[in-house]
């Protein structure tokens, strides 16, 4: 019994040491530098448009989408638009 509840405690305090340093997304600048979101959203704050690519079947984008655009709009006003064409659709955009 010991010993079960001595490896259940390891796997539940492993899980918290990488939940802090990995989360389910990584964030990279133009050059490919790893970034805080923190960092990535003190710039974007400095920015006039803001364009956000992704996957449209990716929840993990639409969540950061939606973190990001109510974070900006907390601290200006914000126009929001929105495409939601396929890439083979967009030669005209």
């Amino acid at each position: 019994m010991k010993r079960l509840l001595f490896s259940l405690s390891l796997i539940f305090f492993a899980s918290l040491a990488l939940a802090q340093n990995n989360g389910p997304y990584t964030i990279y600048n133009s050059k490919g530098k790893k970034v805080s979101y923190k960092k990535m959203m003190k710039e974007l704050a400095k920015q006039d448009a803001v364009f956000f690519g992704e996957l449209h079947n990716n929840p993990i984008a639409h969540w950061l989408q939606f973190e990001v655009t109510s974070e900006l709009g907390q601290s200006r006003d914000l126009i929001l638009g929105a495409e939601m064409m396929e890439a083979d659709n967009q030669e005209e955009l």
